[in-house]
């Protein structure tokens, strides 16, 4: 009977989403419940996904409520009949989504004895928070004081839990999807130079300064054939709450005014062999974001060996090492992303030194395995507690 204890799995209820839509958080949720996990702990999900487009995260809307009563109302059932030791969920940044979050947190503790973990897969609960009504800020210390530990995607990102707990794990992003790609493809002779953004086109994202160095970067280079390549999808500006329309009309006309359309592809969501296909090809990759936590697409940019340019944003400067593996430069300011895009056009060894730098880092700590193997450390270490 003791070994029979002793040899138990521990319990873990998964409640989050998968893609579509996709966003980071999504695609990690799904890495996360496809790997070994499984097999170390006796899991089940709760799926709560929203097949819906980005313009419906964290609405408060009929559709939202709906969905939150109807999963409150299967978790309870799951958490009575599958008794979990340990309730494993994602913690939001909006009003609505947070108020759906410390729904679950308070059902969880009124009906069963399991452990909570929260996970911030993204940059500033704690910016949420401070600007919040002092109704939400009593809320959120009501529930949050209830949760046994949170996880973060960065030692940068700790200050998000501190006023409410000290244990505090970081487990960073990882990706498998160019592990075995050889970086000397890369540097095979070609008539041109690819440049490529690949993320969300949200103004807080850089999208806007990326169309802006354009211009700047094709008048400096009159006999190089330089392509921006541009993926991703326009919805609703989580942060600075801009619409797809008017994001969208503010990329138009800096392209419409400088003439530059015709050297930008926008190439909508791309998944797949065609997404490893265009960072295989891409010789410097572009996030000037504003807002961001440790975002994938600089992960699988790395796994290609590309020199990044991005921001002292969230983990993004423990990953991107500046003049090792790209450059870190202030969010907002177009100039200085041309400056940067420029020294490495002209300079063909300093760009293949950072894209050796950028895949030597990826294979030392970010691969799938790295990360789902310290996510699996945590599990264990929250379960002794």
């Amino acid at each position: 009977m003791m070994s029979d204890r002793k040899n138990k799995k521990i319990k873990i209820l998964f409640i989050f989403s998968f893609p579509p839509p996709y966003h980071g958080a999504n695609i990690s949720n799904q890495i996360l419940w496809e790997s070994k996990v499984q097999q170390e702990f006796n899991c089940k999900l709760i799926d709560i996904s929203d097949r819906r487009d980005l313009n419906n995260l964290g609405r408060f809307e009929l559709t939202n409520i709906y969905l939150a009563l109807m999963h409150l109302f299967i978790i309870a059932k799951t958490l009575i009949k599958f008794k979990p030791d340990m309730v494993y969920m994602l913690i939001s940044q909006n009003k609505w989504a947070v108020v759906r979050d410390g729904a679950i947190i308070l059902l969880v503790k009124t009906i069963s004895n399991a452990k909570i973990i929260n996970h911030l897969r993204g940059a500033f609960f704690k910016y949420f928070y401070d600007n919040t009504s002092n109704l939400m800020k009593k809320f959120v210390d009501f529930t949050l004081k209830k949760v046994n530990a949170f996880i973060v995607l960065g030692d940068n990102l700790r200050f998000n839990f501190e006023k409410w707990s000290k244990n505090i794990f970081v487990v960073t992003n990882g990706t498998d999807v160019l592990i075995n790609y050889n970086i000397e493809e890369k540097y095979k002779e070609k008539n041109e130079v690819v440049i490529t953004y690949l993320s969300n086109f949200f103004k807080s994202k850089g999208i806007v300064e990326v169309v802006k160095s354009v211009k700047e970067v094709i008048t400096r280079f009159p006999d190089k054939k330089i392509i921006y390549k541009i993926a991703g999808d326009w919805g609703l500006d989580p942060i600075l709450g801009l619409t797809k329309e008017e994001i969208k009309a503010e990329v138009d006309k800096v392209l419409s005014t400088d003439g530059t359309a015709k050297y930008i592809h926008f190439m909508g969501v791309i998944t797949g062999e065609k997404k490893l296909n265009l960072l295989k090809e891409t010789d410097i990759f572009l996030l000037p974001t504003s807002y961001d936590a440790h975002p994938r697409s600089i992960l699988e940019a790395m796994a290609a060996g590309c020199p990044v340019i991005s921001t002292p944003i969230g983990a993004i400067p423990e990953t991107v090492i500046d003049n090792e593996t790209g450059f870190i430069i202030e969010p907002g300011n177009h100039l200085v992303l041309t400056e940067k895009i420029t020294q490495l056009i002209e300079n063909e060894n300093l760009r293949k030194k950072l894209s050796i730098g950028s895949r030597k880092r990826y294979e030392a700590c970010y691969t799938t395995n790295k990360s789902i193997e310290k996510m699996i450390q945590v599990f264990h270490s929250i379960a002794k507690q």
